[in-house]
């Protein structure tokens, strides 16, 4: 008796496969960067900020891929003249991330895509400053503001690096005191990141010896470099104020 022939038809549409859900349920990891939407209603979550991630380390697909998605955004040309030490590569990059004392963090919005990424650089076991590095955000959230809120998307991301920072210890089990962030001076744009810092308390703005060599258009240029900090204290007073006014405005 012949066996019958039936049309096999797949069960997922055929764009399914380019896409990351198969990497998913296949146990693969997968991440995206945050580009704009049709939908409305999801437009307006992909600018809004829900998490931060510390960057698994130990997982070498998980890092492969979140290495390769953040050195594609620091280097677009918007954003490479604003960072040194850009690493040349993935495997590079890797290794750097690996450091004892450096933690990479993947900044999440609604839509669960990478909206930016950070890294906090440990204090020395004899110092307390630690360092928020290689801070950037997707270039099509960039300058972005929240259309139901107050906040641009640098801002939410800002405020949720610094509060895993001071709510999560130092690899050897301190508590950070401060977070520093340098700025590279004379650079186009560069007073959106001296703006958002100063709206995320950041203070103690001073000019630092050293040059930051920074490649434009292939040719190397020297740029002056301003620190800024914050302390903890000072971050957690803001913390205590912005709770009181909360239940201010909830008994209005």
């Amino acid at each position: 008796m012949a066996t019958p022939e039936f049309p096999v038809q797949n069960r997922f549409p055929e764009e399914f496969f380019s896409t990351g859900e198969l990497k998913s349920m296949l146990g693969i990891p997968y991440f995206q960067l945050s580009e704009p939407v049709q939908d409305p209603v999801q437009e307006r979550q992909r600018a809004i900020i829900d998490r931060v991630d510390e960057i698994d380390t130990d997982n070498d697909e998980a890092l492969s891929e979140y290495a390769k998605l953040y050195l594609a955004v620091l280097n677009t040309e918007s954003n490479k003249h604003h960072f040194t030490g850009i690493p040349e590569n993935v495997e590079e990059f890797k290794t750097y991330l690996k450091i004892d004392g450096n933690h990479g963090l993947a900044v999440f919005n609604k839509l669960g895509q990478i909206a930016g990424f950070a890294i906090i650089g440990d204090a020395e076991r004899d110092q307390n400053d630690s360092w928020l590095n290689k801070f950037v955000i997707v270039n099509s959230l960039q300058n972005r503001k929240q259309e139901d809120g107050p906040k641009h998307v640098g801002k939410q991301a800002l405020d949720k690096v610094v509060r895993w920072a001071f709510t999560t210890p130092m690899y050897d089990g301190r508590q950070r005191k401060s977070l520093h962030a340098a700025v590279i001076m004379e650079v186009p744009n560069h007073e959106r990141m001296i703006h958002l810092l100063e709206n995320s308390d950041f203070d103690g703005k001073m000019r630092l010896p050293e040059q930051a060599v920074i490649k434009i258009k292939g040719k190397d240029f020297d740029k002056p470099v301003e620190r800024y900090y914050l302390r903890r204290k000072q971050w957690e007073m803001r913390q205590q104020l912005n709770m009181l006014q909360g239940t201010i405005t909830d008994t209005n």
